[in-house]
């Protein structure tokens, strides 16, 4: 058990027990002083050789006892201070107490003690005094009743606690900012431009006003696009709510974003996005990054936000030939395949398949030999890894233009890992029946095509940013010659010296 001696020991010396004492130090020893003064005032006089009845001794004992009130009234003031506003009330609401109220409680406690003192020392009724002051009392709130209204308008927003200090609000349409101050006249926000806008107390109680931080931190953004008449509804679905769903901070949200028809216009389909984000100040770099996504998908999914139409015209191109042109396309912009020469993409993009996987069915397995190749088109994949005790772990996700199963493709190897629809996606397959002709008749390819894949396992393992750039580049080659190695093998493609010389195309 603690000795009782070195325990109070150590609770004097705590910081916050020396800034209590701080704080009533001074007004205490005041009034200490004073009401010594006050009792010992016959000798003071005395030893003074003032008359006790003079001018002098008067006034001076009128100083000493209104002082007595005052100083019992700071006291009294920094009691309720310490013990409600910043003990009681942060405990019970878990917010900080208003300045406003604070403020006016000493107010109060100051017209308390005033009154207290013309009554005890000067001997008049603050009644009476109140009554004769009753004319000038109205002519001064008719002059100030704007600032009476700011004044009373900030006690009930104090009371009712519509926003705290930090929180994020607009007033009617004007400009949005954080709190920062709330006194007895106005409220002044900073916004994220770092400008200063002050709003009269009155102003809040009249306009509207909506706080972006309650209930909840996190709240609703929306915007719409267009999409044409020929863009399905589960193809605009997986388009916008991929684009949403592959942003870590939307997506830890516990709020499913959703995109909704809100109109039919002449240029198409009126779609809404509508999604989830952490605050306030976080929206617009938000925004920006899902209308990016969404920019991309529309890119890889070879989809042309509409213009205005002026006319309508029933020629039409011929709708398999398009589709062939943006899949050659596609394919070109695919690290893997961008080595391939016009007429290698087209039967390419002749043989392969279109698939449409469903969310939560896995396309290929951990372990799996699936001898594919797979680009996502559109969509959104989730790349998990299964541990050696069964648990799985999210490694990754798989977007528009990004590609899996390349080493099972080229290699023969099993999937590292296993790759499940966030949402329903399309993705195109080409298995090694469709690529053996092509890399038969061209066997330079397996070069250029392991030059991708060891620098795409190099930035997987993050080997080039943990070591020196030589030591990176001597393992890239490394690896490059043994997947170079298993391509050859794999496609039973001979070790030619002119394997080695890369014609320019």
């Amino acid at each position: 058990m603690a000795h009782p001696k070195r325990s109070a020991v150590r609770f004097l010396t705590r910081p916050a027990l020396w800034a209590v004492i701080g704080r009533f130090f001074m007004p205490v020893s005041l009034l200490v002083v004073l009401l010594a003064a006050d009792a010992l005032w016959p000798h003071l006089i005395a030893a003074l050789g003032i008359e006790p009845e003079g001018e002098a001794a008067v006034d001076a004992g009128l100083a000493v006892s209104t002082l007595i009130w005052f100083a019992s009234g700071v006291i009294i003031h920094r009691s309720v201070v310490w013990l409600f506003w910043e003990g009681w009330f942060p405990r019970r609401t878990g917010t900080e107490a208003p300045k406003l109220l604070i403020d006016m409680t000493g107010a109060l406690i100051a017209v308390i003690v005033s009154g207290g003192a013309l009554a005890f020392v000067f001997g008049i009724s603050p009644t009476g005094f109140l009554t004769t002051s009753g004319i000038v009392i109205a002519i001064v709130g008719f002059a100030l009743r704007s600032m009476i209204s700011d004044l009373f308008t900030g006690v009930a927003l104090g009371v009712e606690r519509p926003f705290n200090i930090g929180d994020w609000i607009e007033v009617g349409e004007g400009e949005v900012g954080r709190v920062v101050e709330m006194n007895w006249r106005a409220t002044r926000l900073v916004t994220k431009e770092e400008i200063s806008v002050v709003i009269p107390n009155s102003q809040l109680a009249t306009l509207p006003f909506r706080n972006y931080s309650k209930p909840d931190g996190f709240w609703r953004d929306k915007f719409d696009i267009v999409l044409d008449y020929e863009v399905t509804a589960y193809q605009a679905e997986r388009l916008l709510l991929s684009a949403v769903n592959q942003i870590p901070e939307i997506a830890a949200i516990p709020r499913e974003p959703e995109v909704r028809i809100i109109d039919y216009t002449e240029r198409g389909i009126k779609w809404e996005i509508r999604y989830w984000v952490p605050d306030y100040p976080s929206m617009s770099a938000l925004r920006y990054r899902v209308q990016r996504n969404v920019l991309r998908n529309l890119h890889f999914s070879a989809i042309r936000v509409p213009k205005a139409k002026m006319e309508l015209s029933s020629n039409r191109r011929d709708v398999d030939d398009d589709h062939s042109l943006e899949d050659i396309r596609f394919f070109r912009e695919t690290d893997l395949l961008s080595p391939l020469h016009e007429t290698e993409l087209n039967e390419l993009a002749a043989s392969a398949r279109h698939r449409l996987v469903l969310q939560g069915d896995p396309v290929v397995r951990q372990g799996d030999e699936s001898g594919s190749l797979y680009i996502v088109r559109e969509g959104l994949l989730n790349v998990t890894i299964t541990g050696d005790h069964g648990e799985e772990t999210l490694v990754g996700h798989l977007v528009p233009g990004t590609f899996f199963g390349e080493m099972s493709l080229l290699t023969g190897a099993p999937a590292g890992a296993t790759v499940t629809p966030g949402i329903d996606s399309v993705m195109f397959e080409i298995k090694k029946e469709s690529l053996e002709p092509v890399i038969r008749k061209r066997p330079e390819l397996a070069q250029l095509m392991s030059e991708v894949l060891a620098s795409r396992q190099m930035l997987n393992a993050r080997r080039l940013a943990e070591r020196g750039g030589g030591d990176g580049a001597k393992e890239k080659a490394t690896l490059k010659q043994q997947l170079l190695g298993r391509i050859r093998g794999f496609f039973g493609i001979s070790d030619h010296p002119q394997d080695e010389k890369i014609p320019a195309e």
